[in-house]
């Protein structure tokens, strides 16, 4: 009886300290997708500013990105602001580069995207968070940010609808090593684009390891009794 005692003091002793003890946060791995391609892991882009303030729109009608831009192509990126709290999370877009001669349309719908959002786009209204329809003219660019993602899980599926003036796709992210890396994507007609935010495993927590040293120990002395 009295083993039996001790060792159902030493698991309550552990589950006490429940309150107490820090947890460790469920870390966030974003990725991005097509529906012929398979997942690939990404990190976002990381500055000190707000997302639409890297989008960089000017009075020229363009965005400036610091990767930058090019004639007749889509980027996508996902992109945080150091500044804020951890998750704050935005996805970006910038369609064809300032100076093309072709111009532009450019029609998606948007799915998965989470309340609560705030969107911006070059031309107010284009861009929503279920759907976008960017018109540009030659001397500009089109394109937008969806901002407020938060940490937390979420898939997000652009399906283009109508679209002329673009025929490549890019997904941009953090090289390492200050620069950028464009990994291209497949055509996106009759294609989807596919970026995920999903939790990782967390780590056995210090709760669960002070938790076994107690039931352990407890074992030890019921053997030694």
């Amino acid at each position: 009886m009295k083993k039996k005692i001790l060792l159902a003091a030493a698991v309550a002793a552990a589950l006490s300290l429940t309150p107490a003890l820090p947890r460790r946060a469920e870390a966030i791995t974003y990725s991005y997708s097509t529906t012929t391609t398979p997942s690939v892991t990404v990190a976002p882009i990381a500055q000190p500013k707000s997302a639409w303030s890297y989008y960089n729109y000017s009075w020229s009608g363009s965005g400036h990105p610091a990767f930058g831009t090019a004639p007749d192509t889509a980027y996508f990126w996902l992109y945080t602001d150091t500044t804020g709290a951890p998750g704050n999370m935005s996805l970006g877009m910038i369609l064809d580069t300032p100076g093309d001669l072709s111009g532009g349309v450019f029609k998606m719908s948007i799915s998965g995207v989470p309340s609560g959002v705030t969107v911006y786009s070059d031309d107010p209204g284009e861009l929503t968070s279920t759907s976008a329809d960017f018109r540009w003219w030659p001397c500009c660019t089109d394109g937008g940010v969806i901002s407020g993602l938060g940490n937390q899980t979420w898939t997000i599926t652009i399906t283009p609808g109508d679209f002329m003036g673009i025929t490549n796709f890019a997904f941009v992210s953090p090289d390492g090593m200050g620069g950028y890396t464009k990994a291209a994507l497949p055509h996106l007609e009759g294609n989807s684009l596919i970026i995920t935010a999903s939790s990782s495993v967390p780590e056995p927590s210090t709760l669960l390891l002070l938790g076994g040293g107690l039931i352990g120990l407890a074992a030890a002395r019921r053997k030694a009794a």
